[in-house]
């Protein structure tokens, strides 16, 4: 059996069958970037695309970066390949996220 794990979500789901892409999808899916409060790196290019990754590293560096939110690149696949429904935890992290931004 193949490793997958190495695989960008692109090349993975055209190898894993939709019935079993939203199982291999993690329970997380915003990642916070800004002051005291990232969650994600640049390791995590795959996740969190470009941008959301270096957005989070230079906000662990502590170069100013207006604080916010990435959606990882797992929902864009789900979306695509589930009919273009959103997974079923997305909206109330993305309230969540945006509720701890408006405190910040």
């Amino acid at each position: 059996m193949e490793d997958y794990t190495t695989l960008s979500n692109k090349e993975a789901s055209g190898l894993i069958p939709p019935s079993m892409r939203s199982s291999l999808m993690s329970e997380k899916h915003v990642y916070r970037f800004g002051p005291d409060l990232t969650d994600g790196d640049a390791r995590m290019k795959n996740l969190l695309g470009g941008k959301g990754a270096n957005l989070a590293e230079m906000a662990t560096m502590n170069i100013p970066v207006p604080p916010g939110f990435t959606i990882t690149t797992e929902v864009c696949t789900h979306f695509s390949g589930n009919e273009q429904n959103y997974p079923e935890k997305l909206e109330e992290q993305m309230m969540t996220s945006k509720e701890r931004l408006m405190r910040s």
